[in-house]
């Protein structure tokens, strides 16, 4: 692995933690919630090579965030259930229907309300480290589970 992989994934875990953390102490998950489920879209589009992608895999942690989101924001999706234990699919009818649920991630970034930083993915060079985008999507589920199965005081 190389030194900038290692520093962004470290750095990327720590910043995890950290909001988890405050999280536990202000009661407030609503941000660390949203900021994972930003992740995880982003990253899949990424990994994909689509930015219009329209289907997302997702723990089932992040099912009631996703319920919630959609019908705040009015956008119509539709919610299966995934091949994979413990993860849900969504699917949104359109591009528009997408733009309405993700406009609370842009205005979290815009408005500096993002519970952690983003993960470095590129590593300094011009194309996205696939490999990266994969374990960063990995560890998120891993994440969403453990915080499910053991309460918000567990992070490891």
């Amino acid at each position: 692995m190389s030194e900038a992989r290692q520093f962004a994934e470290s750095s990327y875990i720590q910043g995890i933690q950290h909001a988890v953390q405050q999280a536990n102490q202000t009661g407030f998950v609503a941000g660390v919630r949203f900021t994972i489920l930003a992740d995880m879209m982003q990253i899949q589009c990424l990994h994909k090579d689509n930015t219009d992608l329209l289907e997302f895999v997702l723990p089932e942690g992040l099912y009631k965030t996703v319920k919630d989101l959609a019908q705040h924001n009015g956008a119509k999706l539709t919610i299966f259930n995934a091949k994979e234990p413990d993860r849900f699919l969504i699917e949104f009818e359109s591009a528009d229907e997408q733009d309405k649920f993700i406009k609370v991630f842009e205005m979290m970034s815009f408005q500096g309300k993002r519970a952690f930083p983003t993960p470095n993915l590129y590593l300094g060079k011009p194309e996205i480290d696939k490999q990266f985008c994969l374990d960063t999507l990995i560890y998120l589920l891993a994440l969403v589970k453990n915080l499910q199965e053991k309460g918000w005081k567990s992070i490891h």
